[in-house]
């Protein structure tokens, strides 16, 4: 009966959490921010998983063989073929969303003056997911 009852709190505290509830009733609109980051400690990391439908580009920033989440990593995106900057901004946690437009973009990622770049293709269903290893 315990676990039933533990399982049930936890349940309720997500649903009742405003943040959670906003999150979930916004996901698969289109009034979301251009890009967001996140997910330090437990709840954002919750917080971030439950936005990331929102998301059509979603990295992670690490540290190489400990697998400890970075955060304060540089992030810039721009149109590979305009070479519009799109965004530019510092993470504010180990996970950065972002949404785009379909098309094909360059990713620059700067942690402690450790540049690494990468090019991501936006398709409608296509999801890209990368992980960054820092040493």
């Amino acid at each position: 009966m315990k676990p039933l009852f533990s399982n049930t709190l936890v349940a309720l505290l997500l649903l009742t959490s405003p943040f959670v509830r906003t999150a979930a009733a916004d996901c698969g609109r289109h009034h979301t921010p251009p890009f967001i980051s996140g997910g330090i400690g437990e709840d954002e990391r919750l917080d971030m998983r439950v936005v990331a439908c929102n998301y059509n580009l979603r990295l992670v920033f690490a540290q190489a063989g400990s697998g400890a989440y970075l955060a304060a990593v540089r992030v810039r995106i721009e149109d590979a073929t305009t070479h519009a900057r799109l965004v530019n901004t510092v993470a504010k946690g180990p996970f950065f969303y972002a949404s785009l437009p379909p098309g094909s973009y360059d990713v620059s990622v700067r942690y402690r003056g450790q540049l690494q770049e990468r090019n991501f293709v936006i398709r409608d269903g296509n999801i890209p997911a990368s992980h960054f290893y820092w040493p």
